[in-house]
């Protein structure tokens, strides 16, 4: 109720964890989607634990300044830094992986279902300006970042400003994104460092029972390899 209209407020959209903060500046809007609104199971999550790649004593940060929309259920997992003082929007049942970093100075869009795993950075900022000594030509330091629905991208994965993510995009851990993927193909698996196509045709399980039977598969699998 001290961050949001009444109606927001009702549904009691925030739930905040142990070790978890919130800096919500004057000024600072949170919008709420109407299916989120309109579905009391339907929570942001802030400092959630759910595994051990984050020690106890990790803070997560939960700052707004500028504009932040959610569309749906989300996991802010222990230790994430959220930072926006541009426009901020995720989508449902999306998750922000521990120790991941989020600085929006623009413009940062992330859809339905996708999956930041832990140590992400995500900037759409280079934080300081740059010029071409032989012209001095102005070039803006920040770009907008959209990483489309169903997209998994690994740990410890940097995303600079000006990234384009389309869906059901895999991206590696440890690789640098940094452009405009729009033009790949579907189902595609990228990585590097500057990122590149590795493979098409590949997606991630997202359905829960297939990967429970793909588990019990591995198990014999694993128990085969061992005897």
């Amino acid at each position: 109720f001290k961050y949001l209209p009444f109606n927001y407020a009702k549904c009691v959209p925030l739930i905040f964890y142990p070790n978890a903060r919130a800096e919500i500046l004057k000024g600072a809007r949170i919008f709420l989607s109407e299916e989120f609104i309109n579905n009391r199971y339907k929570k942001v999550h802030i400092g959630y634990d759910d595994n051990d790649f984050a020690h106890n004593c990790e803070k997560t940060i939960f700052r707004i300044a500028g504009s932040a929309k959610f569309l749906g259920k989300t996991l802010i997992l222990r230790g994430a830094r959220l930072d926006v003082n541009g426009f901020f929007e995720i989508g449902d049942d999306a998750v922000i992986g521990s120790l991941s970093r989020i600085r929006v100075y623009n413009k940062v869009i992330i859809g339905d279902n996708s999956r930041i795993a832990h140590e992400v950075q995500i900037f759409d900022t280079n934080f300081h300006y740059i010029v071409d000594v032989n012209n001095f030509e102005f070039k803006p330091m920040s770009r907008p970042i959209i990483i489309g629905n169903n997209c998994w991208i690994g740990n410890r994965t940097t995303i600079n400003p000006g990234t384009i993510i389309p869906d059901f995009t895999i991206v590696t851990s440890n690789s640098l994104v940094n452009k405009d993927y729009s033009d790949i193909d579907p189902y595609t698996l990228i990585g590097g460092l500057p990122c590149k196509v590795i493979k098409s045709g590949i997606v991630r399980v997202w359905d829960r029972k297939i990967e429970h039977d793909y588990k019990l598969k591995e198990f014999e699998w694993y128990r085969n390899l061992n005897k």
